[in-house]
């Protein structure tokens, strides 16, 4: 595994080089079926060539990083946790070790501080979303009416993202206590002096037809039929 990592690597950072730009690494962590990390995409500016390793674990990051930092200039590191925590075991004593607690903490404990760019995936999606409807709208969104179809990580922040800038919006979700809960927690989060709220509905027709802007951030197609 390492030897095809590095190899790739290799071959951009030679290119950056050649290029005279900078060559980033991304990492993050996932719950993807996989039991090694596997390379995603790779993007090319003007400045930067960046390219992605996913479903990095702690142990993983412990073997890769002699070879990640000795190529790249910059380390873009998954903050959100994906994988359990890792335990440095002995002899399987009551004395195991826990080491690292996820992803960034072990890139912490072996690169430069100034080298760790901290990101994270559904924060990142959240707003690109938040910033996709404004420009739909012509820059602002308060006043807007939105229902909002599915309630993980990422249709929280997109949730309370959207009542913080002025928007009403109707929560759906399967589960219908996690969807009264997660409205509770937005009305609750937000300041007392944001007039706009978050509302649920057991039912996802309704929720379709109460709002003109429906957003969907689920990830299964049974949510709509």
């Amino acid at each position: 595994m390492k030897n095809k990592i590095e190899k790739r690597i290799k071959i951009l950072k030679e290119f950056a080089n050649a290029n005279s730009i900078k060559l980033y690494i991304s990492l993050s962590s996932s719950a993807e079926d996989s039991d090694k990390p596997f390379f995603g995409g790779v993007r090319v500016t003007k400045f930067f060539v960046i390219i992605s390793l996913i479903n990095v674990s702690q142990k993983d990051l412990e073997q890769l990083f002699p070879i990640i930092d000795k190529y790249s200039d910059k380390v873009f590191v998954d903050v959100e946790k994906k994988h359990p925590f890792y335990l440095k075991e002995f002899d399987g004593s009551e004395d195991d070790e826990i080491l690292y607690s996820n992803l960034i903490g072990v890139a912490y404990q072996k690169f430069n501080y100034e080298k760790i760019v901290p990101w994270s995936p559904s924060r990142l999606t959240a707003e690109t979303a938040i910033a996709l409807l404004r420009n739909y709208n012509g820059g602002s969104i308060c006043g807007l009416k939105v229902s909002l179809i599915g309630l993980g990580s990422i249709g929280l922040k997109v949730g309370l993202y959207l009542v913080e800038e002025g928007c009403s919006v109707v929560l759906f979700n399967r589960n219908k206590i996690k969807a009264q809960n997660i409205a509770d927690i937005i009305n609750q989060t937000k300041s007392e002096y944001t007039i706009a709220n978050a509302s649920f509905s057991y039912n996802i027709a309704t929720t379709i037809a109460s709002s003109s802007t429906i957003i969907l951030a689920a990830n299964d197609s049974n949510y709509i039929n």
